[in-house]
């Protein structure tokens, strides 16, 4: 018998690992159309997380829905029984960069940016971009969006998918001295 639940374990990670989506949904997160997560640290209760349309969760996002700091005072019988739990939503439009925390009763977005690193612990506003510990805004979508226009290399389009190291190197003057 552990023999077949140990396989079965297995043949689930091959599973989900091929589909973080349907982990995330299996898990008991709800996860909107056109999506994508590359991390699968959903905390110990996934079903008060909420992904809209067209979200990207990237690598080592950690979603805490509880916080343990009561654990402190919880001998104290005033406040043995207190429990402090939050949901996490991320609406419709969203970017969640690399090792960002998300901590309980937040709401993000709907087309807000969150940059790598950041512990969100406040509602993040509509078509803003926020970075920090704790996060705070640092500008308007709208001026991410003319920064990264403005901060765009020179690029051949019709080669960039073919050749994307050395046209990428090529802007950055890397050479074979560098090596």
């Amino acid at each position: 018998m552990v023999i077949i639940r140990a396989i079965k374990k297995v043949f689930e990670f091959i599973y989900f690992y091929i589909d973080p989506i349907k982990y995330a949904r299996y898990k008991g997160v709800k996860v909107g159309e056109r999506s994508s997560i590359m991390s699968w640290r959903f905390g110990s209760e996934p079903w008060l997380i909420s992904i809209g349309n067209h979200v990207r969760i990237t690598s080592n996002v950690r979603f805490i829905t509880h916080d343990g700091g009561s654990w402190v005072f919880r001998e104290d019988d005033k406040y043995k029984d207190v429990k402090k739990f939050g949901k996490i939503e991320i609406k419709d439009n969203c970017f969640i960069g690399n090792n960002v925390i998300l901590m309980p009763d937040i709401s993000i977005g709907p087309n807000a940016v969150i940059g790598a690193g950041a512990v969100v612990t406040k509602d993040v506003p509509a078509n803003t971009v926020v970075a920090g510990v704790p996060a705070k805004p640092i500008m308007s979508i709208e001026e991410y969006a003319e920064k990264s226009l403005q901060n765009t290399p020179p690029y051949d389009k019709n080669n960039y998918r073919e050749n994307r190291q050395e046209e990428i190197l090529k802007y950055i003057n890397w050479d074979s001295e560098n090596d």
